[in-house]
């Protein structure tokens, strides 16, 4: 016998299982499709259902696109982990944290390029897209400025250097991942990491990081 309970339970996951559906379904047709592009009615018909369902669980397209920015933020957000915290060698985990930035948006780059063009004329969406790259900002002078207190660093102005680097990155990884044709991940890290390395520690070492990695290269081969 399935109590009220029980019902109550599995309508619950069946909504939920419903939502991620539609999520997956417009996830994977952005891989074809611009946002601009992309109608409800065949993201409907790739996760199986129809069009009233669409309205059980979002507004509109607006509330759509910000579903699926809230699904991937906390991976993208993520990258860069170790230096963000000050673990380990900075350069070192400086370049190893924009390799997974490189990683999460080749997997998500056409979803942030949707986000980039819909905040021109969104204005929630431009705000969820400007608190994303303002907390990128905010973490990234924070470590600056400890590297410049520990003299690692001779950054003169963390918060300027932090929001143009991260600016940066924004153009450059939605050039490389936006849509196709698609730049190469190693082309893509090496540019990052030689402008931030420099920027932030200076060319000396820029080149002893490659220097190391070099000789790690050779020994392992």
């Amino acid at each position: 016998m399935v109590t009220s309970s029980g019902r109550a339970d599995r309508q619950r996951q069946q909504r939920r299982d419903a939502r991620q559906r539609i999520l997956g379904a417009a996830s994977r047709l952005l891989e074809e499709h611009r946002w601009t592009d992309l109608r409800l009615e065949d993201v409907m018909a790739a996760a199986g259902l129809s069009r009233t369902a669409f309205y059980r669980h979002f507004d509109d397209r607006h509330t759509l696109l910000l579903a699926m920015l809230e699904e991937v933020q906390d991976n993208i957000g993520a990258a860069g982990s170790a230096w963000k915290t000050g673990t380990g060698d900075p350069v070192g985990a400086l370049c190893t944290g924009l390799d997974e930035l490189t990683s999460a948006m080749q997997e998500h780059g056409r979803l942030m390029q949707a986000i980039a063009d819909a905040a021109s004329y969104d204005p929630g969406i431009r705000a969820a897209r400007r608190q994303m790259v303002g907390l990128f900002v905010d973490v990234t002078a924070e470590r600056i400025r400890a590297d410049v207190d520990a003299g690692r660093s001779r950054v003169r102005d963390p918060d300027r250097v932090a929001h143009a680097l991260v600016r940066m990155n924004e153009s450059l990884l939605l050039d490389a991942f936006g849509g196709p044709p698609y730049a190469e991940h190693r082309e893509v890290l090496a540019t990052m990491c030689e402008v931030w390395v420099t920027t932030i520690y200076g060319r000396e070492a820029l080149d002893a990081y490659a220097a190391r990695e070099a000789g790690r290269t050779q020994r392992s081969t």
